[in-house]
C-alpha cells in the first residue's frame, strides 16, 4: 500500500512539475508566488536587520546631539559673553582688557532638602568653592551656585537668597533681583529718576561679576514705588521644573 501510494505520489509530482514547467502561465503563476514568498522572507530580514541597526544608530545619534547641544550651548554663552565686552569697549573707546568668562557644564544631582524645590546639589568639574557662579539654562539666568559643605548647590530664581544685579528696559535701569517663587522675582533698589514700565524686558547686568550682562531673566509684571526707590515683579524665563542640565558662569578678572 505504501508503495502504490508513494508511486502515484511521484508520478503526480512529475505530471504537476512538467505542466508547470511546460505551461507558461502555470509556471509564471508558480515563479510569482514562489518569488513572492522569498521577497516577504528578505523583506522580513531586512526589516528586522534594519530596525536592530536603528535602535542602536539611535542610541549613539542621541547620545551624540546631547554632548553636541551642550557643548553649542556653552559656546553660544561665551560668544554673547565676548559680543558685550566688545560692544561695551567699541562704545567707549576702551583699552583694558575685558573679564574673561568661564562656562562650566552643571548637572544637576538632587534635591538638596525635601519639599524645596529651589535648592538643588549639582555636579560640577574643577568646581572653585571659593568662588560663586551665575547659573543658566537655555540660555536664560535661572540662578547662582553657592558652596555649602563644600560642594556646589545650586538656589534657582525662585529662592529667596538667589540675588544678582539687572538691567531693566532699554533705559538699563540697575536693580538687585532676588527670588519670590517659582515663577516669579523682584527687583529692587530702582533707581527713581528711570523709567520702568511693565512689559519691560529684564536682563543681567554683569555688575557683580556673576553674570555678564545681557542673559535674559524674565519680564515685568509690576511696578511700585517705596522708600526712594521703584520695585518691580517680574516673570521669569527660565524653566527649572525639572532636573537636568545647567551652565555655570564664572567671572575672572
Amino acid at each position: 500500500m505504501n508503495k502504490e501510494f508513494f508511486t502515484v505520489f511521484i508520478v503526480v509530482f512529475a505530471l504537476l512539475a512538467g505542466t508547470i514547467r511546460y505551461t507558461d502561465p502555470l509556471h509564471g503563476y508558480f515563479l510569482s508566488g514562489l518569488n513572492g514568498i522569498k521577497n516577504f522572507y528578505w523583506n522580513t530580514l531586512e526589516s528586522i536587520d534594519h530596525t536592530i541597526d536603528e535602535h542602536f544608530n539611535q542610541q549613539k545619534t542621541i547620545i551624540s546631539l546631547r554632548d553636541q547641544l551642550a557643548r553649542y550651548q556653552e559656546e553660544h554663552l561665551l560668544l554673547q559673553s565676548l559680543a558685550h565686552e566688545f560692544n561695551a569697549l567699541v562704545s567707549e573707546k576702551a583699552t583694558a582688557v575685558p573679564n574673561r568668562t568661564e562656562i562650566k557644564l552643571a548637572r544637576a544631582i538632587s534635591y538638596a532638602k525635601f519639599g524645596d524645590r529651589n535648592k538643588i546639589w549639582l555636579s560640577m568639574e574643577e568646581y572653585n568653592t571659593t568662588k560663586m557662579y551665575g547659573l543658566v539654562r537655555n540660555g536664560k539666568a535661572a540662578g547662582i551656585v553657592i558652596e555649602k559643605l563644600g560642594k556646589p548647590l545650586a538656589l534657582l530664581n525662585g529662592d529667596g537668597k538667589s540675588s544678582y544685579a539687572v538691567y531693566i528696559g532699554k533705559n538699563k535701569a540697575p536693580g538687585i533681583v532676588r527670588g519670590k517663587n517659582t515663577q516669579e522675582m523682584i527687583v529692587e533698589y530702582i533707581p527713581m529718576w528711570i523709567s520702568v514700565l511693565e512689559g519691560d524686558e529684564v536682563h543681567t547686568s554683569g555688575l557683580d561679576h556673576l553674570f555678564y550682562e545681557g542673559i535674559p531673566v524674565g519680564k515685568v509684571l509690576s511696578i511700585k514705588q517705596q522708600q526712594g526707590f521703584q520695585t518691580a515683579v517680574i516673570k521669569t524665563y527660565a524653566n527649572t521644573d525639572q532636573l537636568g542640565y545647567f551652565h555655570a558662569i564664572e567671572q575672572q578678572e
